[in-house]
């Protein structure tokens, strides 16, 4: 990704969905920003998604995504119920130091707080004005585990053996609308789920959020050869897990489904 300034934080898609990487900001990177017509926002680390929401946005209202027409933003599940526990735990704020004599501590902590800035700061550039004409989906995940194909490896062996095996067991999702669940969600999942946000034609993702989990273990048949540490990963989940997931439940049969989304070209 370009590094931290008005051009980071975003990878924009070309019309074909094949991700483009640009290590700076430089004329391929705004080649790139005139043709994109969808965006991916992601970060682990809630200040950083806050600082790449306001960046892109920036670039938004600047008018170097002319042709934009889908964002899909990383959230984390519990930014709605941020007054009771666990999330009122882990939301709580923090004075950060700076381990320099003499420097000055800074606010941390409430990384919920963030992720529902990132949020809000998203729906209302959408909601601006009825000129504006990009749509957004909002994918709220747990705490995110699991190394995927690429076999991360971590300082702590233990850690990175947990991840490995969540890998292997908990190969399934659910999805929600709003703010659901407790639990973790597997990286190489939620990558497979928002790329499908980006692309789907289903209307009922437009302008809304969504809660993703992983379930599992599943059955021992599926678990079997598999192995993260050797390279030997479960494939990521389909489109069509994901469209099935999105599938209104039970309840929501009655309620009238609109018309499909334009997809990006």
């Amino acid at each position: 990704l370009p590094p931290r300034g008005e051009e980071r934080g975003h990878v924009p898609t070309r019309p074909s969905h094949r991700w483009q990487m640009y290590p700076t900001p430089g004329k391929d990177y705004a080649a790139a920003l005139g043709a994109a017509t969808g965006v991916i926002l992601a970060s682990e680390y809630a200040p950083t998604l806050l600082e790449d929401v306001r960046a892109f946005l920036a670039n938004v209202a600047a008018g170097k995504l002319p042709k934009l027409k889908r964002v899909v933003v990383l959230s984390h599940i519990g930014v709605e119920r941020r007054d009771v526990e666990p999330w009122k735990l882990m939301n709580r704020k923090l004075v950060l130091g700076t381990g320099v004599i003499g420097g000055v501590a800074k606010p941390g902590g409430a990384p919920l707080d963030r992720w529902w800035d990132a949020e809000e700061a998203i729906r209302a550039a959408a909601t601006a004005s009825d000129d504006v004409a990009w749509t957004y989906t909002i994918v709220r995940v747990g705490d995110l585990r699991g190394n995927g194909p690429t076999s991360v490896t971590y300082g702590d062996a233990m850690l990175a053996l947990v991840d490995n095996a969540f890998d292997v067991r908990m190969q399934d999702i659910e999805i929600e609308e709003g703010d659901c669940f407790e639990g973790y969600t597997k990286r190489q999942s939620v990558a497979a789920v928002m790329n499908r946000m980006l692309t789907t034609p289903s209307f009922r993702v437009l302008n809304k959020a969504f809660s993703v989990v992983s379930t599992g273990p599943v059955d021992r048949e599926r678990r079997r050869g598999w192995d993260v540490a050797k390279g030997k990963s479960p494939p990521p989940i389909s489109d069509k897990t994901v469209d099935e997931e999105l599938q209104p439940k039970e309840e929501e049969e009655t309620a009238p489904q609109g018309v499909p989304a334009p997809v990006p070209t």
